[in-house]
């Protein structure tokens, strides 16, 4: 099974969480694993998720700071390495930064993913419980 997500609004144990109930590892697609929030650095994510956590860089956008279309850096590579895992029996999260996955570079990667490897894609969205906690957490 692919999965896609954005991290927007989760925490990166929620997104553990979630990898461990779907037997599935998070593939992060961002060609730059970095952030300005620390907890989102590859590193950080690596630590926490262990064997759970994988950076595909091949399957990230060049031109994700440009502006540019929208580019897979090396899909074929990319392609691979998650045909690898789901030969393994595991499901595979494609997670990225980006809010709106109309416009997001996943979206392009999981579609063409599906197409090529067979498997059915869905799109994670946050846990209605993490959005309840977000809105008492706010001074209005």
């Amino acid at each position: 099974m692919l999965y896609t997500l954005d991290y927007s609004g989760w925490t990166p144990q929620a997104i553990q969480t979630e990898a461990q109930a779907r037997n599935a590892v998070v593939c992060d697609i961002r060609y730059s694993p970095a952030s300005r929030h620390p907890q989102w650095t590859k590193r950080q994510l690596a630590q926490l998720l262990g064997a759970r956590y994988q950076h595909v860089q091949a399957l990230g956008n060049p031109n994700y700071k440009t502006g540019g279309p929208i580019e897979l850096a090396n899909y074929e590579a990319g392609k691979q390495a998650v045909a690898e895992l789901l030969a393994t029996g595991q499901s595979v999260i494609l997670m990225c930064a980006c809010k709106d996955l109309a416009t997001c570079h996943r979206r392009t990667a999981a579609e063409r993913l599906a197409a090529d490897l067979g498997v059915p894609i869905t799109h994670l969205v946050l846990p209605k419980k993490q959005h309840t906690q977000k809105a008492q957490g706010r001074l209005f």
